[in-house]
Protein backbone atom coordinates (compact mmCIF):
# COMPACT_ATOMS: atom_id res chain seq x y z
CA UNK A 1 0.00 0.00 0.00
CA UNK A 2 1.46 3.23 -0.76
CA UNK A 3 0.18 6.43 -0.31
CA UNK A 4 -0.73 8.97 -2.58
CA UNK A 5 0.69 12.65 -3.59
CA UNK A 6 -2.45 13.56 -5.21
CA UNK A 7 -5.12 15.18 -3.44
CA UNK A 8 -8.41 17.34 -3.42
CA UNK A 9 -11.38 17.00 -6.05
CA UNK A 10 -9.36 14.82 -8.51
CA UNK A 11 -8.81 11.75 -6.40
CA UNK A 12 -12.32 12.22 -4.69
CA UNK A 13 -13.77 12.08 -8.20
CA UNK A 14 -11.78 8.49 -9.04
CA UNK A 15 -14.03 6.15 -7.51
CA UNK A 16 -15.47 4.46 -5.13
CA UNK A 17 -12.50 3.19 -2.56
CA UNK A 18 -12.63 -0.86 -2.06
CA UNK A 19 -9.63 -3.27 -0.31
CA UNK A 20 -7.50 -0.03 -0.17
CA UNK A 21 -8.17 0.81 -4.05
CA UNK A 22 -10.00 2.93 -6.05
CA UNK A 23 -12.18 1.42 -7.96
CA UNK A 24 -13.91 2.93 -11.13
CA UNK A 25 -17.66 3.32 -11.82
CA UNK A 26 -19.16 3.50 -15.26
CA UNK A 27 -21.57 6.23 -13.79
CA UNK A 28 -21.47 9.17 -11.80
CA UNK A 29 -23.72 12.04 -10.53
CA UNK A 30 -23.44 15.78 -9.97
CA UNK A 31 -22.82 17.11 -6.64
CA UNK A 32 -24.33 20.99 -6.12
CA UNK A 33 -23.11 23.90 -4.21
CA UNK A 34 -26.05 24.71 -2.09
CA UNK A 35 -24.57 28.72 -2.53
CA UNK A 36 -24.57 29.02 -6.12
CA UNK A 37 -26.17 25.59 -7.78
CA UNK A 38 -23.07 25.45 -9.35
CA UNK A 39 -21.43 21.55 -10.13
CA UNK A 40 -18.91 20.82 -7.64
CA UNK A 41 -17.79 18.00 -8.93
CA UNK A 42 -18.78 14.13 -10.05
CA UNK A 43 -19.43 11.51 -7.56
CA UNK A 44 -19.21 7.81 -8.23
CA UNK A 45 -22.39 5.77 -9.10
CA UNK A 46 -21.36 2.31 -7.10
CA UNK A 47 -23.26 -0.80 -8.41
CA UNK A 48 -25.05 -3.00 -6.01
CA UNK A 49 -22.20 -5.43 -7.24
CA UNK A 50 -19.72 -2.93 -6.26
CA UNK A 51 -21.86 -2.85 -2.71
CA UNK A 52 -21.28 -6.77 -2.64
CA UNK A 53 -17.61 -6.60 -2.73
CA UNK A 54 -17.15 -3.43 -0.37
CA UNK A 55 -18.84 -6.03 2.03
CA UNK A 56 -16.48 -9.19 0.94
CA UNK A 57 -13.33 -6.57 1.38
CA UNK A 58 -14.66 -6.04 4.64
CA UNK A 59 -14.91 -9.38 5.98
CA UNK A 60 -11.18 -10.46 4.27
CA UNK A 61 -9.63 -7.65 6.14
CA UNK A 62 -11.69 -7.99 9.50
CA UNK A 63 -9.99 -11.28 11.33
CA UNK A 64 -6.34 -9.88 10.80
CA UNK A 65 -7.22 -6.54 11.86
CA UNK A 66 -9.58 -7.58 14.70
CA UNK A 67 -6.07 -9.83 15.84
CA UNK A 68 -3.68 -6.56 15.83
CA UNK A 69 -2.79 -5.36 19.16
CA UNK A 70 -4.81 -2.65 20.54
CA UNK A 71 -1.33 -0.14 20.87
CA UNK A 72 -1.19 -1.00 17.47
CA UNK A 73 -4.93 -0.23 16.56
CA UNK A 74 -4.35 2.98 18.36
CA UNK A 75 -1.57 4.02 16.31
CA UNK A 76 -3.31 4.37 13.27
CA UNK A 77 -6.21 6.15 14.72
CA UNK A 78 -3.94 8.79 15.78
CA UNK A 79 -1.77 8.67 12.17
CA UNK A 80 -5.43 8.72 10.33
CA UNK A 81 -5.52 12.29 12.69
CA UNK A 82 -2.26 13.48 11.60
CA UNK A 83 -3.23 12.75 8.56
CA UNK A 84 -6.58 14.62 8.05
CA UNK A 85 -5.34 17.50 9.94
CA UNK A 86 -2.44 18.24 7.66
CA UNK A 87 -5.22 18.64 4.81
CA UNK A 88 -7.35 21.14 6.90
CA UNK A 89 -6.24 23.96 4.82
CA UNK A 90 -6.90 21.91 1.06
CA UNK A 91 -10.46 19.64 2.85
CA UNK A 92 -11.59 23.56 4.17
CA UNK A 93 -12.95 25.02 0.86
CA UNK A 94 -14.13 21.77 -0.49
CA UNK A 95 -16.07 21.08 2.73
CA UNK A 96 -17.90 24.45 2.40
CA UNK A 97 -18.75 24.10 -1.12
CA UNK A 98 -20.73 20.60 -1.15
CA UNK A 99 -22.21 21.50 2.34
CA UNK A 100 -23.03 24.81 2.31
CA UNK A 101 -21.91 25.61 5.72
CA UNK A 102 -20.14 28.92 6.57
CA UNK A 103 -16.33 28.75 5.06
CA UNK A 104 -15.23 29.80 8.43
CA UNK A 105 -16.78 26.90 10.32
CA UNK A 106 -15.01 24.08 8.01
CA UNK A 107 -11.26 23.94 9.58
CA UNK A 108 -13.19 23.49 12.81
CA UNK A 109 -14.83 20.73 11.23
CA UNK A 110 -11.84 19.20 10.27
CA UNK A 111 -10.45 19.76 14.14
CA UNK A 112 -13.50 17.95 15.40
CA UNK A 113 -13.25 14.86 13.06
CA UNK A 114 -9.78 14.92 13.95
CA UNK A 115 -9.86 15.04 17.75
CA UNK A 116 -12.55 11.50 17.16
CA UNK A 117 -9.47 9.38 16.05
CA UNK A 118 -7.46 11.24 18.84
CA UNK A 119 -9.88 10.40 21.40
CA UNK A 120 -10.51 6.92 20.65
CA UNK A 121 -7.09 5.98 20.21
CA UNK A 122 -6.56 7.61 24.21
CA UNK A 123 -9.08 5.76 24.89
CA UNK A 124 -8.06 2.63 22.91
CA UNK A 125 -4.88 3.24 24.80
CA UNK A 126 -6.23 3.31 28.41
CA UNK A 127 -7.98 0.04 28.29
CA UNK A 128 -6.71 -3.41 29.70
CA UNK A 129 -6.51 -6.00 26.50
CA UNK A 130 -7.38 -9.42 26.80
CA UNK A 131 -6.66 -12.06 24.27
CA UNK A 132 -8.51 -11.14 21.05
CA UNK A 133 -10.70 -8.34 23.05
CA UNK A 134 -10.68 -5.21 25.25
CA UNK A 135 -11.64 -5.48 29.12
CA UNK A 136 -13.80 -2.60 29.56
CA UNK A 137 -15.62 -3.46 32.99
CA UNK A 138 -13.69 -5.75 35.37
CA UNK A 139 -14.94 -8.97 36.21
CA UNK A 140 -15.82 -9.16 39.87
CA UNK A 141 -14.52 -11.90 41.68
CA UNK A 142 -16.55 -14.84 42.39
CA UNK A 143 -16.92 -18.01 44.22
CA UNK A 144 -13.75 -20.06 45.22
CA UNK A 145 -13.66 -22.48 42.21
CA UNK A 146 -14.29 -20.51 39.75
CA UNK A 147 -12.43 -17.49 37.63
CA UNK A 148 -13.75 -15.34 34.94
CA UNK A 149 -13.46 -12.74 32.19
CA UNK A 150 -15.48 -10.37 30.44
CA UNK A 151 -14.02 -8.61 27.80
CA UNK A 152 -15.60 -6.82 24.54
CA UNK A 153 -14.62 -8.51 21.25
CA UNK A 154 -15.83 -7.19 17.63
CA UNK A 155 -19.02 -7.41 15.95
CA UNK A 156 -17.53 -7.73 12.70
CA UNK A 157 -18.15 -5.57 9.45
CA UNK A 158 -19.89 -2.52 9.92
CA UNK A 159 -22.37 -0.94 7.75
CA UNK A 160 -21.62 2.90 8.61
CA UNK A 161 -24.19 5.57 6.83
CA UNK A 162 -23.89 9.28 7.29
CA UNK A 163 -26.22 11.73 6.69
CA UNK A 164 -25.36 14.97 4.69
CA UNK A 165 -24.78 17.64 8.14
CA UNK A 166 -21.46 17.40 8.94
CA UNK A 167 -20.47 14.16 6.90
CA UNK A 168 -16.77 14.58 7.93
CA UNK A 169 -17.41 14.64 11.74
CA UNK A 170 -20.44 11.86 10.95
CA UNK A 171 -17.46 9.55 9.48
CA UNK A 172 -15.09 9.85 11.45
CA UNK A 173 -17.44 9.51 15.18
CA UNK A 174 -18.20 5.92 13.18
CA UNK A 175 -15.46 4.87 11.31
CA UNK A 176 -12.66 5.93 14.69
CA UNK A 177 -14.64 3.85 17.02
CA UNK A 178 -15.87 0.80 15.24
CA UNK A 179 -12.16 0.06 14.26
CA UNK A 180 -10.76 1.00 17.40
CA UNK A 181 -12.81 -2.18 18.68
CA UNK A 182 -11.48 -4.30 15.98
CA UNK A 183 -14.30 -4.14 13.31
CA UNK A 184 -13.73 -3.50 9.31
CA UNK A 185 -16.12 -0.74 7.73
CA UNK A 186 -18.25 0.04 4.52
CA UNK A 187 -19.07 3.73 4.93
CA UNK A 188 -21.60 5.52 3.06
CA UNK A 189 -21.81 9.02 2.64
CA UNK A 190 -25.24 10.96 2.31
CA UNK A 191 -25.48 11.49 -1.63
CA UNK A 192 -25.39 15.45 -1.18
CA UNK A 193 -22.22 15.79 -0.20
CA UNK A 194 -20.15 12.68 -0.47
CA UNK A 195 -17.21 14.21 -2.28
CA UNK A 196 -14.98 14.98 1.10
CA UNK A 197 -15.35 10.97 2.56
CA UNK A 198 -13.89 10.21 -1.07
CA UNK A 199 -10.88 12.72 -0.68
CA UNK A 200 -10.92 10.95 2.92
CA UNK A 201 -9.89 8.02 1.50
CA UNK A 202 -6.51 8.84 0.60
CA UNK A 203 -6.01 9.70 4.34
CA UNK A 204 -6.72 5.92 4.88
CA UNK A 205 -3.86 4.91 2.70
CA UNK A 206 -1.49 7.42 4.02
CA UNK A 207 -2.42 6.25 7.78
CA UNK A 208 -1.61 2.65 7.04
CA UNK A 209 -4.80 1.51 7.54
CA UNK A 210 -4.55 -2.10 6.12
CA UNK A 211 -6.58 -2.52 2.88
CA UNK A 212 -10.23 -3.37 3.62
CA UNK A 213 -10.79 -2.37 6.82
CA UNK A 214 -12.44 0.90 5.83
CA UNK A 215 -14.47 0.60 2.35
CA UNK A 216 -15.98 3.95 1.18
CA UNK A 217 -18.94 3.70 -1.67
CA UNK A 218 -20.88 6.64 -3.12
CA UNK A 219 -24.40 6.75 -4.55
CA UNK A 220 -26.71 9.39 -5.58
CA UNK A 221 -30.51 6.82 -4.68
CA UNK A 222 -31.09 4.07 -2.36
CA UNK A 223 -29.70 1.17 -3.84
CA UNK A 224 -26.32 1.65 -2.23
CA UNK A 225 -27.85 2.26 1.02
CA UNK A 226 -29.77 -0.89 0.79
CA UNK A 227 -27.97 -3.11 -0.59
CA UNK A 228 -25.25 -2.24 2.64
CA UNK A 229 -27.44 -2.38 5.00
CA UNK A 230 -29.19 -5.82 3.77
CA UNK A 231 -25.59 -7.74 2.67
CA UNK A 232 -25.31 -11.09 4.05
CA UNK A 233 -22.12 -10.54 5.23
CA UNK A 234 -22.38 -7.34 7.56
CA UNK A 235 -22.88 -7.98 11.37
CA UNK A 236 -23.97 -4.14 12.10
CA UNK A 237 -25.65 -1.66 10.59
CA UNK A 238 -24.74 2.23 12.16
CA UNK A 239 -27.07 4.75 11.00
CA UNK A 240 -27.56 8.69 11.57
CA UNK A 241 -30.56 10.10 9.61
CA UNK A 242 -34.11 10.22 9.14
CA UNK A 243 -36.51 8.53 11.28
CA UNK A 244 -38.20 7.26 8.42
CA UNK A 245 -35.34 6.07 6.92
CA UNK A 246 -33.97 4.28 10.04
CA UNK A 247 -37.19 2.51 10.96
CA UNK A 248 -36.72 0.87 7.13
CA UNK A 249 -33.15 -0.43 8.67
CA UNK A 250 -34.82 -1.57 11.97
CA UNK A 251 -37.12 -3.68 10.30
CA UNK A 252 -34.61 -5.04 7.76
CA UNK A 253 -32.37 -6.28 10.31
CA UNK A 254 -34.72 -8.65 12.23
CA UNK A 255 -34.39 -11.62 9.93
CA UNK A 256 -30.47 -11.75 10.50
CA UNK A 257 -30.98 -9.93 13.94
CA UNK A 258 -27.84 -7.88 13.28
CA UNK A 259 -26.24 -5.40 15.38
CA UNK A 260 -28.03 -1.69 15.44
CA UNK A 261 -27.18 1.75 16.56
CA UNK A 262 -29.77 3.87 14.98
CA UNK A 263 -29.10 7.80 15.59
CA UNK A 264 -32.51 9.20 14.32
CA UNK A 265 -34.59 12.44 14.17
CA UNK A 266 -34.81 14.89 17.21
CA UNK A 267 -37.40 17.81 18.43
CA UNK A 268 -35.47 19.18 21.30
CA UNK A 269 -37.19 21.57 23.81
CA UNK A 270 -34.93 24.63 25.61
CA UNK A 271 -37.08 25.21 28.68
CA UNK A 272 -36.58 28.59 29.65
CA UNK A 273 -37.68 28.95 33.65
CA UNK A 274 -38.61 32.50 34.53
CA UNK A 275 -35.33 32.64 36.88
CA UNK A 276 -33.18 32.11 33.54
CA UNK A 277 -30.23 33.83 31.84
CA UNK A 278 -32.22 35.11 29.33
CA UNK A 279 -28.85 36.37 27.31
CA UNK A 280 -27.40 32.67 27.67
CA UNK A 281 -31.19 30.94 26.42
CA UNK A 282 -31.48 33.48 23.39
CA UNK A 283 -27.80 32.57 22.46
CA UNK A 284 -28.44 28.72 22.54
CA UNK A 285 -31.93 29.22 20.80
CA UNK A 286 -30.19 31.36 18.10
CA UNK A 287 -28.43 28.30 17.35
CA UNK A 288 -31.33 26.86 15.21
CA UNK A 289 -30.69 29.65 12.86
CA UNK A 290 -27.21 30.45 13.14
CA UNK A 291 -25.65 26.67 12.78
CA UNK A 292 -25.78 24.98 10.09
CA UNK A 293 -29.25 26.80 9.21
CA UNK A 294 -30.71 24.42 12.05
CA UNK A 295 -29.51 22.18 10.42
CA UNK A 296 -28.86 19.12 13.24
CA UNK A 297 -30.82 16.95 15.23
CA UNK A 298 -30.11 18.50 18.56
CA UNK A 299 -31.46 21.64 18.04
CA UNK A 300 -33.37 23.38 20.16
CA UNK A 301 -36.56 23.91 17.81
CA UNK A 302 -39.00 24.07 20.38
CA UNK A 303 -38.59 27.10 23.13
CA UNK A 304 -40.63 26.34 26.12
CA UNK A 305 -41.01 29.69 27.65
CA UNK A 306 -42.70 30.76 31.79
CA UNK A 307 -45.28 33.12 30.57
CA UNK A 308 -43.41 35.82 32.84
CA UNK A 309 -40.19 36.07 30.42
CA UNK A 310 -42.55 35.22 27.45
CA UNK A 311 -42.54 38.94 25.66
CA UNK A 312 -38.52 39.49 27.08
CA UNK A 313 -37.50 36.54 25.37
CA UNK A 314 -39.42 36.92 21.84
CA UNK A 315 -38.38 40.25 21.59
CA UNK A 316 -34.70 39.57 21.74
CA UNK A 317 -34.85 36.76 19.36
CA UNK A 318 -36.65 38.81 17.27
CA UNK A 319 -33.58 41.57 17.59
CA UNK A 320 -31.15 38.86 17.10
CA UNK A 321 -33.10 37.18 13.88
CA UNK A 322 -33.17 40.86 12.40
CA UNK A 323 -29.84 41.28 12.91
CA UNK A 324 -28.72 38.08 10.98
CA UNK A 325 -27.28 38.18 7.51
CA UNK A 326 -28.14 36.09 4.89
CA UNK A 327 -25.80 35.20 2.32
CA UNK A 328 -22.63 33.46 0.69
CA UNK A 329 -20.75 31.73 3.31
CA UNK A 330 -17.49 32.39 2.06
CA UNK A 331 -18.23 36.33 2.97
CA UNK A 332 -17.17 36.42 7.17
CA UNK A 333 -20.23 38.61 7.69
CA UNK A 334 -22.29 35.79 6.86
CA UNK A 335 -23.72 34.01 9.57
CA UNK A 336 -26.65 31.75 7.95
CA UNK A 337 -26.03 30.19 4.85
CA UNK A 338 -27.76 28.00 2.57
CA UNK A 339 -29.55 24.31 3.48
CA UNK A 340 -28.26 21.22 1.48
CA UNK A 341 -30.83 21.18 -1.38
CA UNK A 342 -34.21 22.69 -3.27
CA UNK A 343 -35.96 19.92 -1.85
CA UNK A 344 -35.25 20.85 1.84
CA UNK A 345 -35.82 24.13 1.72
CA UNK A 346 -39.16 22.99 0.10
CA UNK A 347 -40.59 21.08 2.60
CA UNK A 348 -39.18 23.69 5.08
CA UNK A 349 -41.10 26.60 3.68
CA UNK A 350 -44.10 24.58 3.45
CA UNK A 351 -43.96 23.65 6.89
CA UNK A 352 -43.74 27.13 7.90
CA UNK A 353 -46.79 28.07 5.65
CA UNK A 354 -48.18 25.26 7.26
CA UNK A 355 -48.24 26.53 10.43
CA UNK A 356 -48.61 30.05 9.93
CA UNK A 357 -52.05 28.36 8.13
CA UNK A 358 -52.97 25.97 11.25
CA UNK A 359 -52.71 29.81 13.49
CA UNK A 360 -49.21 30.13 14.27
CA UNK A 361 -47.74 33.66 13.80
CA UNK A 362 -44.87 34.18 12.16
CA UNK A 363 -43.36 37.57 13.36
CA UNK A 364 -39.24 38.05 11.98
CA UNK A 365 -40.43 39.51 8.49
CA UNK A 366 -37.42 39.06 6.52
CA UNK A 367 -37.06 39.42 3.12
CA UNK A 368 -37.58 35.86 1.91
CA UNK A 369 -34.78 33.57 0.86
CA UNK A 370 -32.69 36.77 1.78
CA UNK A 371 -33.64 38.22 -0.88
CA UNK A 372 -31.21 36.14 -3.45
CA UNK A 373 -32.26 34.57 -6.28
CA UNK A 374 -29.68 31.66 -6.63
CA UNK A 375 -28.97 29.24 -3.64
CA UNK A 376 -30.68 26.98 -1.49
CA UNK A 377 -31.70 29.94 1.09
CA UNK A 378 -34.38 29.69 3.44
CA UNK A 379 -34.99 33.13 5.96
CA UNK A 380 -34.66 32.06 9.38
CA UNK A 381 -38.21 31.41 11.18
CA UNK A 382 -39.67 32.57 14.26
CA UNK A 383 -43.00 31.24 14.99
CA UNK A 384 -45.63 32.22 18.17
CA UNK A 385 -48.95 31.35 19.65
CA UNK A 386 -48.09 27.42 18.53
CA UNK A 387 -50.02 24.59 20.18
CA UNK A 388 -48.31 21.47 21.24
CA UNK A 389 -49.72 19.24 18.39
CA UNK A 390 -48.75 21.73 15.61
CA UNK A 391 -47.19 19.56 13.04
CA UNK A 392 -44.35 22.27 13.28
CA UNK A 393 -44.13 21.37 16.65
CA UNK A 394 -44.27 17.44 16.37
CA UNK A 395 -42.50 17.03 13.15
CA UNK A 396 -38.32 17.66 12.59
CA UNK A 397 -37.80 20.29 10.21
CA UNK A 398 -34.42 20.34 10.01
CA UNK A 399 -34.29 23.79 9.23
CA UNK A 400 -34.00 27.17 10.79
CA UNK A 401 -37.00 27.34 12.32
CA UNK A 402 -37.93 28.37 15.83
CA UNK A 403 -41.44 27.78 17.47
CA UNK A 404 -42.27 29.31 20.94
CA UNK A 405 -44.95 27.86 23.39
CA UNK A 406 -45.50 29.20 26.94
CA UNK A 407 -46.35 27.58 30.03
CA UNK A 408 -46.87 28.11 33.37
CA UNK A 409 -45.46 25.72 36.16
CA UNK A 410 -42.55 22.86 36.03
CA UNK A 411 -45.11 19.80 35.82
CA UNK A 412 -46.50 21.64 32.57
CA UNK A 413 -43.05 23.03 30.73
CA UNK A 414 -42.21 18.70 31.33
CA UNK A 415 -45.21 17.47 30.02
CA UNK A 416 -45.09 19.97 26.85
CA UNK A 417 -41.12 18.82 26.30
CA UNK A 418 -42.22 15.19 26.36
CA UNK A 419 -45.41 15.38 24.18
CA UNK A 420 -43.70 14.15 20.92
CA UNK A 421 -42.23 10.88 19.45
CA UNK A 422 -38.69 12.00 19.81
CA UNK A 423 -36.41 11.86 22.49
CA UNK A 424 -32.60 13.23 21.81
CA UNK A 425 -31.66 16.32 23.17
CA UNK A 426 -33.72 18.60 25.13
CA UNK A 427 -32.34 22.00 27.37
CA UNK A 428 -33.30 23.56 30.88
CA UNK A 429 -32.07 27.38 31.52
CA UNK A 430 -32.16 28.35 35.40
CA UNK A 431 -31.06 30.18 37.56
CA UNK A 432 -32.08 27.59 40.17
CA UNK A 433 -29.34 24.66 38.93
CA UNK A 434 -30.87 21.72 41.50
CA UNK A 435 -34.39 22.52 40.21
CA UNK A 436 -33.30 22.65 36.67
CA UNK A 437 -31.84 19.10 37.57
CA UNK A 438 -34.59 17.71 39.23
CA UNK A 439 -36.39 18.72 35.63
CA UNK A 440 -34.02 17.08 33.60
CA UNK A 441 -34.55 13.71 34.67
CA UNK A 442 -38.34 13.85 34.21
CA UNK A 443 -37.45 14.58 30.38
CA UNK A 444 -37.67 11.64 28.25
CA UNK A 445 -34.39 12.31 26.40
CA UNK A 446 -31.18 10.64 25.91
CA UNK A 447 -29.61 14.22 26.72
CA UNK A 448 -30.12 17.10 28.78
CA UNK A 449 -28.36 20.34 28.63
CA UNK A 450 -28.55 22.56 31.33
CA UNK A 451 -27.76 26.08 30.99
CA UNK A 452 -25.54 25.47 28.04
CA UNK A 453 -26.08 24.21 24.44
CA UNK A 454 -22.25 23.13 23.84
CA UNK A 455 -22.57 19.19 24.32
CA UNK A 456 -19.20 17.21 25.71
CA UNK A 457 -18.23 14.39 23.48
CA UNK A 458 -17.36 12.05 26.04
CA UNK A 459 -21.12 12.15 27.46
CA UNK A 460 -23.78 9.31 25.75
CA UNK A 461 -24.87 10.39 22.78
CA UNK A 462 -27.99 8.97 21.25
CA UNK A 463 -31.73 8.62 21.68
CA UNK A 464 -35.02 7.32 23.24
CA UNK A 465 -38.36 7.04 21.35
CA UNK A 466 -38.40 6.92 17.76
CA UNK A 467 -35.04 9.14 18.08
CA UNK A 468 -33.29 5.76 17.87
CA UNK A 469 -31.74 3.02 19.67
CA UNK A 470 -27.83 2.43 20.85
CA UNK A 471 -25.70 5.22 22.16
CA UNK A 472 -22.31 6.99 20.31
CA UNK A 473 -19.41 9.14 22.05
CA UNK A 474 -17.01 8.10 24.40
CA UNK A 475 -16.86 4.42 25.79
CA UNK A 476 -20.31 4.35 25.00
CA UNK A 477 -19.29 4.34 21.54
CA UNK A 478 -17.11 1.89 22.22
CA UNK A 479 -19.75 -0.27 23.53
CA UNK A 480 -21.83 -0.19 21.30
CA UNK A 481 -19.15 -0.96 18.50
CA UNK A 482 -18.41 -4.33 20.13
CA UNK A 483 -20.14 -7.64 21.76
CA UNK A 484 -19.93 -8.41 25.37
CA UNK A 485 -18.54 -12.01 26.23
CA UNK A 486 -18.17 -13.30 29.80
CA UNK A 487 -16.06 -16.36 29.97
CA UNK A 488 -16.31 -18.56 33.23
CA UNK A 489 -14.10 -21.47 34.26
CA UNK A 490 -14.52 -23.65 36.82
CA UNK A 491 -10.91 -24.29 38.74
CA UNK A 492 -9.62 -27.85 39.65
CA UNK A 493 -9.76 -28.51 43.31
CA UNK A 494 -6.08 -29.33 44.62
CA UNK A 495 -5.53 -33.11 44.98
CA UNK A 496 -6.51 -34.36 48.71
CA UNK A 497 -3.05 -34.78 50.60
Amino acid sequence: MKAKDDWGLEAATRGIFIGGSRILTDDSYPVIDPTTEDVVGQAPEATASQVEQAVAAAQDAQPGWAATAPAERAGILRAMGRALGARREQLAPLIAAETGCLLSAAPVIVDRAVSRFERFADLLTGLRPVEHGIEIRATPAGPSLTSGQTARRPVGVVAAIAPFNFPLIGAASKIAPAIAMGNAVVFKPAPQDPLELLAFASICEEAGVPDGVVNIVTGSGVEVGRTLVSAPGVDMVSFTGSTAAGAEIYRSGADSMRRMLLELGGKGALIVRRDADLDAAVEALGRVWTYYSGQWCAAPTRAIVHRDVHDELVDRLIRLGRSLRIGDPSDPATNLGPVISDAQRTRIEQSVAGAVADGAEEVLGLEPRGGRSRGYFVSPSLLLGCRPDMPIVQNEIFGPVLSVLTYGDDDEAVELANATRFGLTNYVFSADVPTAWELARRLRSGSVLINTATPRDDMPFGGMGMSGVGRDNGVFALESYSEAQGILVASTPAPAA
